[in-house]
């Protein structure tokens, strides 16, 4: 099988508009950011759906998500938050590999794979393709590492178990910042609350999941950024607590509903002003949405240094986390139970992943 993975470049000015209590923002379109405190010269993303503009798509030959109402095979209604992120920093479509595939669960499934027939990559899939690349350099600290996953697990019925969703988080950062990568700056995005998304109705149990990830996230990523071996900066990213803003004050972020969906995907009806919602479907951001994560991310990078060619810098916490972060012990990550040969191929900013095995 093979994945063909690409990106497109989408333009926006951003300002900053309202600053929450927890130091989260929205934005709108209006002027640029100024220069942020650390720059990157290109992105490199692993993730599910909020972070895939279009390679699911691609590789369910234009059908999933059904584009239009979905916005080119982004499972939103417009650009994504890492986009809007690319274009925030000014760098062309060709700076940014994008591995991250709508579906992917933490580990190696997906959840593609109870739509349609043939393997579609998880997050460790992602990440060994990306690091079984032989024409791989070493990365400095003006590159960004985004790994962004876990959502789909709880969702889904992948795992309950957050030290296993954790765990493997933390193994593809491990695998990033190891010396046979060398990533030197890697950015975790926790979960938002997953129990008030308008798909799971205020179910209590997503909701302590969701609060039980981030705490293990944000304790594991601490321990790893702490460890003598660690010679690169990881940088936490407080999605949870952007959202929770949002939901005690919506008008404050120009929004009217933050609990349903935008896009009924049963009718197909969308409802008449998307840029007042909170949600496109009953999953997924909208865009608006996605352009306060984008926000978030510059303002949560803007505050730390510009890092040095080592990457020696220390985030020691989540910025204005808003669950208490409690000790664990890891668990090891989910056995692979795939055996899988990766080939890649990296021409002008695609990537094509050849992929086989059984699970």
């Amino acid at each position: 099988m093979r994945f063909i993975v690409e990106g497109e470049p989408m333009k926006y000015l951003l300002t900053k508009s309202l600053i929450a209590t927890a130091g989260i923002s929205f934005f709108t379109l209006l002027s640029p950011f100024k220069a942020l405190a650390a720059t990157f010269d290109s992105f490199q993303v692993f993730g599910d759906s909020l972070s895939d503009p279009g390679n699911l798509y691609r590789l369910t030959g234009n059908s999933y998500p059904p584009s239009p109402p979905y916005a080119n095979g982004r499972f939103s209604n417009g650009s994504l938050w890492i986009e809007y992120l690319q274009q925030d920093f000014g760098l062309p479509n060709s700076a940014a590999l994008n591995l991250a595939y709508g579906g992917a669960t933490s580990g190696q499934e997906n959840v593609a794979e109870l739509l349609f027939e043939g393997d579609f990559p998880g997050l460790l899939d992602e990440i060994g393709a990306f690091a079984a690349n032989p024409s791989l350099s070493t990365f400095d600290a003006r590159d960004l590492f985004v790994v962004w996953a876990g959502a789909n697990d709880y969702l889904f019925g992948f795992s309950t178990d957050p030290d296993v969703v954790v765990g493997n988080i933390i193994a593809a950062v491990q695998t990033l910042i190891s010396p046979a990568v060398g990533a030197k700056t890697v950015i975790v995005p926790n979960l938002p609350d997953l129990g008030k998304l308008p798909s799971q109705a205020g179910i209590s149990e997503m909701t302590d999941l969701a609060l039980e990830h981030n705490q293990k996230l944000a304790t594991a990523l601490q321990v790893l950024q702490n460890a003598p071996s660690t010679a690169a900066t990881l940088i936490p990213l407080d999605i949870y607590s952007l959202f929770e803003n949002t939901y005690n004050d919506p008008s404050r972020y120009g929004l009217t509903n933050v609990m349903d969906a935008c896009l009924n995907t049963t009718t197909g009806q969308i409802c008449a002003n998307p840029s007042e919602y909170l949600f496109w479907d009953s999953f997924h951001p909208t865009t608006v949405t996605h352009q306060a994560i984008a926000g978030l991310a510059s303002t949560t990078l803007t505050s730390i240094p510009e890092p040095d060619a080592t990457g020696a810098i220390i985030i020691v916490a989540f910025v204005g986390l808003g669950v208490k972060v409690a000790q664990v012990r890891m668990k090891q990550p989910c056995s692979h139970t795939k055996s899988v040969e990766y080939r890649l191929h990296i021409s002008r900013g695609t990537l094509a992943i050849g992929k086989s095995g059984n699970k």
